[in-house]
């Protein structure tokens, strides 16, 4: 599937351009707006059919997270002692001046 990607991007930068050029010459500058509309066009399809597929793929969308279950909260939940919170703290403060 990812091969299909990058062949895809690699032929519309090769066929785009020379696309464009004929119609540019043909049309006029006006051109320009018409493939930028069809590609709009085929985008939205495109994102239409991967959400189509992806919805009927896999499980549907749960809720959001509860706030108690949030990894920041757990985090601190692993946190038992006062004395934890400051030895962390210390090794973000070493880090971040260490990277100034």
């Amino acid at each position: 599937m990812a091969s299909l990607l990058v062949v895809g991007s690699a032929l519309g930068e090769m066929a785009i351009p020379i696309i464009l050029g004929y119609l540019f010459g043909t049309i006029g500058p006006m051109s320009l707006m018409y493939v930028a509309f069809g590609i709009t066009l085929i985008t939205a399809l495109t994102f239409g059919c991967a959400v189509y597929l992806a919805a009927a793929e896999g499980k549907e969308v749960e809720g959001p997270m509860p706030e108690d279950e949030t990894p920041a909260v757990q985090i601190l939940k692993g946190v038992q002692e006062e004395r934890d919170l400051h030895s962390i703290l210390s090794i973000f403060k070493s880090m971040f001046f260490r990277i100034m």
